[in-house]
């Protein structure tokens, strides 16, 4: 698998499974000014598929977590920002 600076259409399984967790976890954020609720879903996938890809590509093992763990913070972070 190469890395491009969009992520692919369908990421791996373990990846899947960050996005879907990140999303979970920020389920309850209020949609920014001006967003539609819907437009706001879409967004968060966008962000978190995003920041999770990018997560893998600067994931380290040796740092005492996991991938998926990891990606699941920069994607939830990433949606904080927004």
């Amino acid at each position: 698998m190469t890395l491009h600076d969009d992520p692919p259409d369908q990421l791996p399984p373990e990846l899947q499974k960050a996005v879907h967790r990140a999303l979970a976890l920020t389920h309850r954020l209020a949609p920014p000014p001006g967003y539609d609720p819907s437009y706001w879903r879409e967004e968060r996938i966008a962000i978190a598929n995003l920041a999770v890809w990018r997560a893998y590509s600067g994931y380290q093992p040796d740092r005492g977590v996991s991938l998926e763990g990891f990606a699941v913070r920069c994607a939830v972070r990433a949606i904080y920002r927004r």
